[in-house]
């Protein structure tokens, strides 16, 4: 009976080994891995919904609410008396039609695509990819089709709609608590990146997108726009200065915007016309939602405002849609204030700054968008070593005094009032111990490689994301994003505290947090020196260029601008982005004068960069 019982837990384990490292492989996707790994673990919340007689009148209750939710936000901004002033900006370029796509770029577009798939697809998209060649001269045909009429498909505007709450703490028997999560078809949103890629690669050609809009943007990213604001706030409070870091927040942002204005603002503004202009019209108008839950939907309802959520083009349009408030931010001179309590600056910029936000609310509102005040939030960023701030002078967004926070999130980073980015660090800490607890409860039952894939979702995403801004920091602050490494490795080989850490970080042939960030620094830099890193950023380095012929004049090396402080001047990318480039080998600094394609090259000086970064670590 014993030996039978043994038998039956090995055959057990056996089968589990087998299933999770199979569903490991399979699913590469953080949420798909999430659901897996929560699935094992027994914890299965499912999707919480309100009290119901029936999930016919549920899906109708949520459809009529998403829908009049919309409508109570339009009516309160058409109710408004503020005129929408004429865009005067010409348009430096036109756009009027759409180029031809064929059957390879087809199949290859639908290929880099994920599987997943929508219930309003016909046939699930593994299933496509595997008859690809059958279907892939029909599919093209369809959007060339689409693309030569300027027609969007009328069946391709539908959008399943699942309402999912916001947060497991909030009341689920109140509608307003649910977030809806649209749903498009395969075959839609494959026509819209044919249709994005030729719209963005027009408006990049043309120099088109505000310099500072990171979304959504080729070689851009929350992160570079995230250094790009760190390198001001630092180098701010480097000078002895003090600066006001406002963030705001759009109620509906996507689904209230008004069609009429955005089909003029293409045309007016980026030049969009003819057959390319009726495309867009015909994409924006007639669309409809369906609230979907468990099977069962809701009756389609119309959608007369909006750009469509999950789509592809959907953000691009948006932020088209809000081109000008750029232009309202560059008419003010916004300047720092010192520090001091008898000082005027502080007046002066707390005055400024709300000048400039109801500036922007009343555009916002003009233009049907709504500006969430109780979202708004504001830093007061100065040193560590400066007198407590006069309070003396509140911030007023929308006519309501708003109380500076001591930490706020921007992009997914906490930043604190001093810059010493210890919330951060303890976030990142906390969210990856907890990942790798529930990755400890199921490992015996996983593979090395199932392993290293789930810590690198799960923790080494959070290591690496925003890692940049860390640049120059003490290692004493640094030591704490070291040992979550250190746990993660030897997790993964099942080593012991006591066992030194270096041996294992050899073999999985990882950098250690600091050379981790130096790498991400370095990599930045060369995409700047080689033209692919966004503009703002490569604006903040400059080769250094010697006033008479010095043997460093062929070295590639970058001026290093003088600062004040260590800890704040030399921790700015503008600073420590040249200090560590220069510090180089030759051969690596000047791989972005070779004539390789900037992809090859790329490739070349990252291997390199990682191979000389990992013996600084190790040798």
């Amino acid at each position: 009976m014993k030996s039978a019982l043994c038998n039956l837990r090995a055959m057990i384990h056996k089968a589990k080994f087998n299933f999770l490292n199979s569903q490991i492989v399979e699913n590469r996707e953080k949420k798909s891995l999430f659901r897996l790994v929560d699935s094992l673990l027994l914890v299965k919340p499912g999707l919480k919904l309100p009290q119901h007689q029936s999930l016919i009148e549920l899906v109708e209750r949520f459809g009529q609410f998403f829908v009049s939710k919309i409508d109570t936000i339009r009516s309160a901004l058409d109710a408004s008396d503020l005129e929408l002033k004429p865009d005067l900006t010409l348009p430096l370029a036109s756009f009027s039609s759409f180029s031809p796509v064929i059957v390879p770029e087809i199949s290859s577009l639908i290929l880099s695509c994920s599987s997943k798939s929508s219930p309003l697809d016909p046939i699930p998209t593994f299933l496509l990819k595997h008859c690809l060649h059958v279907l892939a001269p029909s599919i093209t045909h369809l959007i060339n089709m689409s693309l030569t009429n300027g027609v969007f498909p009328s069946a391709m505007k539908l959008a399943h709609v699942t309402p999912l709450l916001k947060n497991h703490t909030l009341d689920a028997d109140r509608l307003e608590n649910y977030r809806p999560i649209s749903l498009l078809s395969f075959l839609s949103k494959l026509l819209e990146r044919v249709v994005a890629r030729q719209i963005v690669a027009y408006l990049e050609s043309n120099s088109l997108f505000v310099p500072v809009q990171s979304a959504y943007r080729t070689y851009h990213s929350t992160e570079t726009a995230l250094l790009k604001v760190m390198n001001d706030l630092l180098l701010a409070v480097d000078r002895k200065d003090a600066t006001i870091l406002a963030l705001l927040d759009q109620s509906a942002a996507f689904d209230t915007v008004d069609h009429t204005i955005l089909l003029n603002r293409l045309s007016a503004r980026f030049g969009v016309f003819g057959t390319a202009h009726s495309w867009f019209s015909s994409y924006l108008a007639s669309r409809q939602q369906s609230v979907s839950v468990e099977g069962v939907s809701s009756t389609p309802r119309l959608l007369r405002f909006g750009v469509p959520q999950g789509s592809v083009l959907g953000p691009i349009l948006y932020i088209l849609y809000n081109h000008p408030l750029h232009e309202i931010a560059s008419k003010f001179d916004l300047k720092s204030f010192t520090p001091s309590p008898s000082a005027g600056g502080q007046l002066m910029a707390y005055s400024q700054l709300s000048s400039l936000i109801d500036e922007q609310k009343e555009w916002l509102t003009a233009n049907k968008l709504k500006l969430n005040s109780d979202k708004t939030n504001i830093l007061l960023v100065s040193s560590a070593t400066t007198n407590k701030l006069p309070s003396f002078t509140p911030l007023t967004v929308n006519g309501l005094p708003i109380t500076p926070s001591a930490v706020v999130r921007n992009l997914g980073v906490l930043i604190d009032s001093h810059l010493t980015l210890d919330s951060q660090i303890n976030s990142v800490c906390k969210k990856s111990f907890f990942h790798l607890r529930r990755i400890a409860r199921i490992r015996k039952f996983l593979t090395p490689g199932a392993t290293i894939q789930l810590v690198k979702a799960f923790v080494l995403s959070q290591l690496d994301y925003g890692n940049s801004i860390l640049a120059g920091l003490p290692s004493c602050r640094l030591d704490k994003l070291q040992r979550v490494q250190n746990a993660t490795a030897r997790l993964i080989v099942g080593s012991r505290r006591s066992e030194s850490i270096t041996p294992t970080l050899q073999n999985l042939h990882w950098l250690p947090i600091q050379q981790r960030i130096n790498y991400k620094i370095a990599a930045l830099v060369f995409r700047c020196l080689t033209g692919t890193a966004p503009i703002y950023l490569a604006d903040l380095i400059s080769v250094h260029r010697p006033t008479r012929p010095l043997r460093s004049s062929t070295q590639l090396l970058l001026s290093i601008p003088l600062s004040k402080s260590k800890n704040y001047g030399d921790r700015a990318f503008s600073i420590v982005a040249p200090t560590i480039w220069n510090s180089l080998p030759l051969e690596l600094r000047l791989l972005p004068l070779y004539p390789y394609s900037n992809t090859y090259s790329l490739q070349i000086f990252l291997s390199r960069l990682k191979t000389r970064l990992f013996r600084v670590a190790f040798v």
